[in-house]
């Protein structure tokens, strides 16, 4: 039986930046929360930076969002249930004020030589700045916003009431690395893609995240182009599921996401 290793606390000083707010840029930061993107970030490095994983890769990373975060400190409590040279499971939980905010499972494994099947291909898009900037109303652009380039290959228009929710974009993160921390802050980067089939800009939070990374997921410098495919799966009874594939610039599949949202009609 494997040993049970000692919980670990992240320091108390992992504070959600207000520049990563979900609030309107018009509205002071403390209408809004952090991002759940960001959030899942740094639930990610403060739990991978207390564990000793060599080269061992990301593969997972599921987070449920259980209450809404304040702008305060937060301790971060890390469990390891099973650890291997080839693989490492994380169990971690991030508190506020005597609150459970995220919950999350995160799981790294090691590469290994063998086959390669990939039999998607990376969808047609024009180079980047071929495309048009994204456009949400004035009054709806969220603050994590201007961290990131955008450009939109296609896509109904936003409050359009579209009969399919999808959407095709360029992003990079101008000022974050494209690490396994900066890919499920991309991932969550974007407007909801519900916004596409909806008439009325709805509130939503995350309730639940889950990233899977590719074998050719590798990071890379801020300012990497991410191709992002982004659907709505079904958005009935205040729930929305979506779905988003991630790619490199050179045609690899880096991650894929699944993501549950609260909408508030």
């Amino acid at each position: 039986m494997t040993p049970r290793i000692p919980s670990a606390t992240a320091p108390a000083d992992v504070i959600p930046s207000h520049t990563f707010s979900n609030a309107s840029l018009l509205e002071p930061p403390e209408t809004g929360g952090p991002n759940g993107g960001y959030l899942a970030k740094l639930l990610w490095e403060a739990s991978v930076d207390r564990v000793e994983l060599r080269e061992l890769a990301p593969r997972v990373a599921t987070v449920q969002f259980i209450s809404s975060p304040a702008y305060e400190p937060m301790r971060i409590d890390v469990e390891v249930p099973r650890k291997s040279l080839n693989s490492c499971f994380l169990s971690v939980t991030a508190y506020q004020a005597g609150h459970v905010r995220l919950a999350g499972q995160l799981f790294l494994g090691r590469s290994e030589p063998g086959p390669c099947h990939q039999p998607d291909e990376i969808p047609a898009a024009p180079a980047p700045e071929l495309c048009p900037p994204a456009y949400l109303p004035r009054g709806r652009l969220p603050h994590f916003r201007q961290h990131c380039d955008y450009r939109i290959v296609r896509a109904p228009a936003v409050f359009s009431g579209a009969g399919r929710a999808e959407m095709l974009c360029w992003i990079r993160m101008r000022d974050l690395p494209l690490d396994a921390g900066g890919m499920l802050f991309l991932l969550d980067a974007m407007f909801p893609p519900f916004f596409l089939a909806a008439t009325l800009p709805h509130p939503t939070v995350t309730t639940h995240l889950q990233v899977e990374y590719s074998d050719s997921f590798l990071e890379e410098k801020p300012g990497a182009w991410v191709l992002v495919s982004l659907r709505v799966r079904q958005w009935a009874g205040g729930w929305c599921i979506e779905d988003a594939d991630a790619w490199s610039a050179g045609g690899w599949l880096l991650a894929v996401a699944r993501q549950m949202r609260r909408v508030f009609a």
